[in-house]
């Protein structure tokens, strides 16, 4: 009887292992993918491209949709790119399948037209222009090797290629396949990040300096000599062998004429160097005062996913005043709540992350509340934050005495740790200014040459990437710092 209950029970062991393999690569792992769960896009963040104008739309509608009762629309009265985003788990070095069906009125057919993405990532898939019916749309694409999360958009526009009209997204689903059909394309579902413990890349960079150094002294050195020794034309014109001897004579005559009027050979002199010496000197005294601080913040921590929490517990009580936060790269926003007398929670704030926001302070001002706790919670998740300080009224020294308690988030899927957001609070500004902060086009390219240091897909395409670039060598030498670094700004110093 043993003989048989054995390859019976082996079978049904191998049949259920086959069964949970297949199931986990056929589910879609999208919360509220049909929009039915309510009147409003639950599990999906909104993220709209000049929000403020009021010209752009998300919401949910029950009077159009491809299956149930609802889907999602997005409508842009004015060109935008608009779009909800979800984060998802997935498994490393894995293909998926993103796919759903798409809907659209009056879509402008010169720019990109309802689509889905990855956040962060310039591919997306077939879009739909113009006016149609439901439309079924896919694409697939494989993860990083160390990749555990996925950041789903379905969106109207995209990046550079803003767009108008109505789009509707119904069923979109994200699941895990086995390979690629014949006729699609594998793409790509991830970039490079920045180093998993939320560093800066300081420790071990510091060789980097002295190799500037000695680039620097070598290049010296090589004009220095050019310069210096007369050039093997000038040379050759002093040979006396026979054959120069009779065409000189030759044509003696000629030249007679005309030597008195020919340059002598280029050569810097002592005055011409001091010259060049005191020039470049008094250029760079006045380029380089004021223009900008040593120090900044630059470890991170990056949340894997909305719903995580901390709470920052002081010392003592505390009339707050005004928080502060140094942003990273990405989108996001964050609720601050403080704890009330009667011991509830109660919002003070949103500290929220944009494209128009990077490596610079942001505040949330005129709070004052006095309270002894405060809570974060993560509202939408794909932003990286590098530091947070709260001051108490009538100080612009932020407050020392915290402890983290109640964290509430996923050191396994996360970047970095929630502590780094605490651990540089001697780089904390009570103001933001030019001196500590990027401001105008700085947003765009020190973030893209940081982007080609960390091997991230680069947000600023529309310039030649050579400036950038060399943005990089100061950033690699200096830091992500204003001047610290003198990493931006010095090496864009013309």
């Amino acid at each position: 009887m043993k003989k048989f209950l054995l390859p019976i029970l082996s079978a049904i062991l191998l049949t259920l292992s086959l069964c949970s393999v297949s199931s986990a690569e056929g589910n879609n792992i999208l919360k509220n993918s049909g929009f039915e769960d309510a009147d409003k896009p639950y599990s999906w963040d909104q993220d709209i491209w000049e929000a403020s104008d009021g010209q752009k739309e998300i919401k949910v509608v029950n009077n159009v949709f491809h299956s149930g009762k609802q889907c999602a629309a997005i409508i842009n009265t004015k060109e935008g790119d608009s779009r909800l985003k979800q984060t998802v788990d997935v498994e490393s070095d894995s293909i998926y399948k993103i796919s759903g069906w798409i809907k659209t009125e009056n879509v402008g057919d010169t720019q990109k037209g309802a689509n889905f993405s990855v956040h962060m990532l310039q591919i997306t898939s077939a879009d739909v222009k113009g006016t149609n019916d439901w439309k079924y749309v896919e694409m697939y694409g494989r993860t990083g090797k160390s990749q555990t999360s996925l950041t789903v958009t379905a969106g109207l526009g995209g990046y550079g290629s803003l767009n108008t009209g109505t789009a509707y997204f119904d069923d979109i689903s994200v699941e895990k396949v086995s390979s690629v059909p014949q006729d699609a394309v594998e793409l790509p579902f991830y970039s490079n990040e920045t180093s998993g413990d939320g560093g800066s890349g300081e420790s071990g960079k510091s060789w980097l300096i002295y190799i500037g150094l000695a680039l620097l002294a070598a290049i010296g050195a090589v004009l220095f000599f050019i310069l210096k020794n007369p050039s093997k034309s000038a040379q050759n014109s002093d040979d006396t062998s026979d054959s120069n001897v009779i065409l000189k004579k030759g044509s003696s005559q000629q030249e007679g004429t005309t030597a008195k009027n020919q340059p002598p050979p280029f050569k810097l002199d002592k005055k011409d160097l001091i010259i060049m010496g005191v020039m470049t000197l008094v250029y760079m005294i006045i380029a380089l005062i004021n223009l900008g601080e040593m120090t900044a913040p630059e470890t991170f921590w990056k949340p894997a996913s909305s719903g995580q929490s901390f709470v920052v517990s002081f010392d003592k009580e505390y009339d707050l005043s005004r928080i502060a936060y140094h942003d990273n790269i990405g989108d996001g926003k964050y609720t601050v709540q403080a704890l009330d007398p009667t011991g509830k929670y109660s919002n003070i704030g949103t500290m929220s992350q944009d494209v128009y926001n990077v490596f610079r302070w942001q505040h949330i001002s005129d709070i004052n509340f006095r309270t002894k706790k405060v809570k974060i919670i993560v509202e939408s998740s794909g932003a990286a934050l590098n530091e947070i300080a709260f001051y108490a009224k009538g100080s612009k020294e932020p407050i020392k005495g915290f402890k983290l308690e109640e964290v509430n988030t996923s050191p396994k899927k996360d970047t970095g740790k929630v502590e780094n957001l605490f651990d540089e609070q001697d780089t904390a500004r009570y103001y933001n200014t030019y001196m500590n902060s990027t401001y105008f086009d700085e947003i765009y390219h020190p973030r893209t040459a940081y982007e080609h240091i960390h091997g991230m897909e680069p947000y600023e395409t529309t310039h030649p990437p050579l400036g950038k670039v060399i943005m990089t060598l100061g950033i690699l030498i200096f830091g992500m710092n204003p001047l610290d670094s003198e990493s931006w700004e010095l090496f864009s110093v013309h």
